[in-house]
């Protein structure tokens, strides 16, 4: 992102300064000096919450979605909803697991549930 510093104007990295709560004065090479610095900073950060002999796993986002709705039949209540659970099929481990390097989360998975209460 750096190299994107000197294309932007004045304005636009004082706004990126006041994202990350740096000041804002001075002039353009000095807001740039003090953005780089940061941004290096943040790539440098390393987790180093790990227990011995434990492994590190990838970050992942999930998206899953859920509908539903009731409908109300010769008294009785009707309930349907359709899922989709990992819609965008991404391959995720679960960190404490001790078999996260052999068995992933589970990929998509869609399905539809009916219920009828009378």
């Amino acid at each position: 992102m750096s190299d994107n510093y000197e294309d932007m104007t004045v304005a636009e990295l004082k706004v990126l300064l006041k994202e990350h709560g740096l000041p804002v004065s001075g002039k353009k090479a000095d807001l740039i000096e003090r953005l780089s610095q940061t941004s290096q900073e943040e790539e440098s950060e390393v987790v180093e919450d790990v227990a011995e002999d434990e492994t590190m796993t990838e970050g992942y986002k999930m998206l899953n979605l859920r509908v539903g709705k009731e409908y109300e039949l010769l008294g009785a209540n009707l309930k349907v909803s359709a899922f989709a659970n990992n819609v965008l099929d991404q391959v995720a481990r679960n960190s404490t697991s001790f078999v996260k390097d052999a068995v992933p989360l589970p990929g998509r998975n869609v399905g539809l549930n009916i219920r009828l209460t009378y």
